[in-house]
């Protein structure tokens, strides 16, 4: 419901901006101003990259196949670059650290995490949390889908 009242409120208010974008110039005696007229913005979509405040650092723990779990740790930093650390439970050799860069996918509602090795890891971007999500980008589902989600500190 709060997207729809903000993509309404969002088209209301560029609809006036639009209106009141045109140049105007006071009356003869004083000096001109100009307004600068403002540019519509098409295709300004309704987005979790637009719409969220999602800069930040996400926390939870995973499901492991062979451990009690993964403890995972995905710093998505405004310059476009990101720290991911996995540390896998009750493992001598488990902790992991990656750096890279990531970009948003077309809708932006997912960011690509390229990895090191050149593969790459999606989330959705939710508010307050970060849902994992397949390697072909769709959501995880069964019993244990929930445990995919990091929540935002």
């Amino acid at each position: 419901m709060k997207r729809k009242y903000f993509a309404v409120l969002t088209v209301v208010a560029m609809s006036v901006l639009t209106l009141t974008s045109c140049k105007k110039e006071v009356k003869e005696g004083t000096e001109p101003t100009i307004v600068e007229e403002v540019a519509p913005t098409e295709g300004m979509a309704d987005n979790s990259k637009t719409s969220l405040d999602w800069a930040g650092t996400y926390k939870g723990t995973i499901p492991c196949a062979d451990c009690p779990g993964i403890d995972e740790t995905i710093e998505i930093k405004a310059d476009g670059t990101f720290k991911l650390v996995d540390h896998y439970q009750e493992r001598k050799d488990g902790h992991f650290e990656e750096e890279g860069k990531y970009e948003w996918d077309a809708t932006g509602n997912k960011i690509i995490l390229t990895l090191k090795d050149g593969s790459k890891k999606q989330v959705a971007v939710h508010e307050g949390s970060l849902l994992l999500l397949d390697q072909e980008g769709n959501v995880i589902t069964g019993n244990l889908a929930e445990n995919y989600r990091l929540k935002k500190q």
